[in-house]
């Protein structure tokens, strides 16, 4: 009788436990946090942007199915992947790209990034950067230009201008909000903020849907850097370097006044925010050590400093991911190169020992 009873209860064996969220449960979460984005689109009545979405996870899936059945490559988790991959390609285009010409764009760059470079943990590139760079050559003329010239670098603050003259819009709530923001906190430390900020921090009105929703971008890295803080490494340090060289340098190349350079405009613009918590964190094309991490962080904020200036590029930041992908190379035959010798510094010394 007391063995029927021990049948009957349910025994469950569990020798390992996750240190860390398995791979399906940080996709699901991303896709979570970027639909928040997406459906920004919908409420903002940015339907162009949002179909660019749906055509690219269409064809971001659709070369994942051909990629397992022609090539028998298939991944864990790899639908969920590619639908992160598919919002991301759309996110970083303009709204008003053809449909047609970003399904077979994505579809072919997307099988030549699986093929060629390797899928998921063995790629080198960054799928979406390079997808997204084949966009850009097949309509450069799509991509806005850099919006602050020389004579408006030359003010003390740019941002500003750009507010005044028109390029960033207001929203109608952002008067209220200021106000209230300038009285019951920015007086505590006897300065205030000028209108129009809270609405660029709120939505750019960007044609590239990425660069609009900064607020929204930040609240999502605190959920995704939270459950692991060594994701944080390298957007950390990339934002440090890239606003420390627009601080300090950006004034020495535009004849302005000495670190005055506008980080606020190179932060809330070009797309900086959602690119770092977004994009170089990718599978395969980051280095492993806290160290490495570190100096690929440096590497690229160094890369987008030059490339992106002190803000609004509509494209620097892609082609700031794939030129630092490219220098993680260097850093990853430098991580295994050391990993050897410390291995074989341990067994020599074990090798000694007996």
């Amino acid at each position: 009788m007391k063995f029927k009873n021990s049948l009957k209860q349910r025994i469950l064996i569990k020798p390992f436990i996750y240190k860390r969220e398995s791979l399906s449960v940080q996709s699901l979460k991303i896709i979570f946090l970027l639909m928040i984005q997406v459906l920004m689109l919908l409420f903002t009545k940015t339907y162009n942007s949002f179909i660019l979405v749906l055509v690219s996870v269409a064809a971001s899936l659709l070369s994942e199915l051909f990629v397992s059945k022609c090539f028998l490559q298939k991944e864990h988790a790899s639908a969920l992947i590619s639908v992160i991959q598919g919002i991301l390609i759309a996110m970083m285009i303009p709204g008003t790209f053809n449909p047609v010409t970003v399904f077979f764009c994505v579809f072919l760059s997307m099988i030549v990034s699986k093929y060629i470079f390797g899928g998921f943990a063995y790629t080198w590139i960054n799928p979406v950067a390079f997808s997204v760079i084949v966009l850009w050559f097949s309509a450069k003329s799509l991509f806005p230009e850099f919006l602050v010239t020389k004579d408006i670098l030359m003010l003390r603050n740019p941002c500003l201008q750009l507010i005044e003259n028109g390029t960033f819009p207001v929203s109608s709530f952002d008067t209220g909000l200021t106000d209230f923001f300038n009285t019951h906190l920015f007086s505590l430390f006897k300065v205030s903020i000028p209108e129009g900020y809270i609405s660029l921090f709120w939505d750019s009105h960007s044609v590239i849907p990425a660069f609009r929703f900064n607020f929204i971008t930040i609240v999502s890295s605190i959920f995704i850097f939270s459950s692991d803080s060594n994701k944080a490494i390298v957007p950390f340090s990339f934002m440090i370097v890239y606003l420390v060289l627009v601080r300090i340098l950006s004034p020495v190349f535009t004849e302005c006044v000495p670190f005055q350079g506008d980080m606020i405009l190179s932060l809330l613009s070009s797309g900086t925010l959602f690119t770092a918590v977004f994009l170089f964190n990718s599978y395969g094309t980051q280095p492993v050590t806290k160290i490495g991490k570190a100096i690929y962080g440096f590497f690229a904020g160094l890369v987008a400093f030059f490339v992106c200036g002190c803000g609004t590029s509509s494209s620097g930041m892609i082609f700031t991911v794939l030129i630092a992908d490219i220098f993680s190379l260097l850093i990853q035959w430098g991580e295994d190169y050391f990993t050897r010798k410390s291995v074989l510094k341990v067994i020599k010394l074990q090798e000694s020992i007996k």
